[in-house]
């Protein structure tokens, strides 16, 4: 399968991008690329953008529903969800303000330590499963898509956890500006520019 892996600029313009396939690599001319590379967009970006993406880490457990749980509980940067299946799901997202947000060990326990605060009857719970997430956010909790100030390049990144919410109003910004040469509400309001 052929691989897209980093755009080329030159004068301030998109002019194509390296492409890896079989072993091989190549560059590929093209007027317009999309870089919609969550966190890592910013590596891929000309020194003279200044797009501020940030890290954030999202935590998801699965425990047993000890406590019977019926309601969903929203709690600062926790949700807790109950499940058909008799778990909860317990779902966080944090900036990476302290060494332990990648420590799965730690994160696993914190997060038991906070449901047991919020549900005394879930203490001693045991998680059954646990993954972790990286999402690109901005300052203002805006993504950023649509246009650069560099030709023909554009960017859908940024999204937080919304990525999958905003996931077809992104595309559509997209294909606009680049096929019908429109812009729409999305791109006026999460421009880069």
């Amino acid at each position: 399968s052929l691989h897209a892996v980093r755009p080329i600029f030159e004068n301030n313009r998109t002019v194509g991008v390296k492409a890896i396939q079989g072993g091989k690599s190549w560059n590929l001319e093209t007027q317009q690329v999309v870089v919609a590379t969550g966190i890592w967009s910013t590596e891929l970006l000309p020194k003279t953008l200044n797009i501020p993406i940030t890290q954030k880490y999202a935590h998801a457990l699965k425990v047993p529903n000890t406590s019977q749980l019926n309601n969903v509980i929203v709690r600062d940067k926790m949700t807790i969800i109950p499940l058909d299946s008799n778990h909860l799901l317990v779902t966080s997202i944090e900036q990476p303000t302290q060494k332990h947000n990648t420590d799965e060990a730690y994160y696993r326990q914190y997060l038991l330590d906070e449901i047991t605060q919020i549900i005394p009857s879930q203490k001693g719970n045991t998680v059954e499963q646990h993954s972790i997430s990286h999402l690109s956010a901005t300052p203002d909790a805006l993504p950023v898509v649509g246009k650069t100030t560099v030709d023909g390049l554009q960017l859908a990144t940024g999204h937080d956890a919304l990525g999958i919410t905003l996931a077809c109003e992104t595309a559509s910004t997209i294909v606009g500006n680049i096929i019908d040469k429109t812009t729409t509400n999305i791109d006026s309001r999460f421009s880069p520019l």
